[in-house]
């Protein structure tokens, strides 16, 4: 891992931070990306911090936080431009985020389906479009699509998950 170059979405907290840590652990310089820009540096901190006191005092030349919306196209790009231009590639693509609303067939709207597929779905889409020209050029690349246990068996009162989340297999399958 040492000197790879990472993007990890939803790092501020939960599986998104612990995949950044052990990346940084590892040698890999990092791009932490999520939502809320106030949670994204407390993550990077606390994770600087504790590897700063593990012996690795120069993890802060290999961490940036960017924050920004899997949701928004323009905050895709936008990440993939400003970690190419402080780091020079992306060689791992962690698409993490979090999951559609819960909810029955009969009580989801046609918007939140829409979202569900925006989030989901054109998220994944979207960040591999971005990153892949690099991974191709360097004949090297990593994508790492985090999804759910529902991909295996469908989980009651997640329609939007069970369905989306399986697009997804579908697409990294391809």
């Amino acid at each position: 891992m040492k000197d790879k170059v990472a993007i990890v979405c939803g790092s501020s907290r939960g599986m998104g931070k612990a995949i950044a840590r052990e990346f940084l652990r590892q040698g890999a310089k990092v791009v932490m990306m999520s939502r809320n820009e106030e949670n994204l540096m407390k993550a990077m901190r606390e994770i600087s911090s504790e590897i700063v006191q593990d012996g690795d005092k120069g993890v802060m030349e290999r961490v940036i936080a960017i924050p920004g919306d899997v949701r928004n196209k323009a905050d895709i790009e936008r990440v993939v431009k400003e970690t190419v231009e402080e780091f020079g590639t992306v060689h791992i693509l962690v698409n993490n985020t979090g999951g559609p609303p819960a909810g029955y067939f009969e009580d989801l709207s046609d918007d939140d389906w829409y979202n569900a597929f925006n989030l989901t779905f054109m998220s994944v889409v979207r960040f591999v479009r971005e990153v892949a020209p690099y991974m191709k050029r360097q004949r090297w690349g990593r994508i790492i699509n985090i999804t759910s246990m529902s991909v295996k068996q469908p989980i009651d009162n997640l329609i939007l998950s069970n369905a989306l989340r399986l697009a997804v297999v579908g697409m990294s399958k391809t």
